[in-house]
């Protein structure tokens, strides 16, 4: 993380047609935990969603007051 940057409570990337979501403080864990369905499939300990509803679960997050970013600069959420 570069000097003086923010973090996110959830950070987004784009995986071809899909978001990965992962949460980077504890209360980012905490909200993707408590809003997910537990079968929700992990990858490297991300969760992975089709691009449509990865941008509902973050609008979501947003709406509940969390921080949310992407790690891929080039994405467009």
């Amino acid at each position: 993380m570069r000097k003086g940057a923010i973090m996110a409570d959830i950070a987004a990337r784009t995986c071809g047609g899909f978001l990965l979501l992962n949460g980077e403080t504890q209360a980012g864990e905490d909200w993707l935990a408590d809003h997910l369905d537990p079968n929700t499939e992990r990858v490297a300990g991300e969760y992975i969603t089709e691009f449509r509803y990865g941008v509902r679960i973050l609008d979501a997050a947003h709406a509940d007051g969390l921080s949310v970013g992407r790690t891929d600069p080039r994405a467009r959420l």
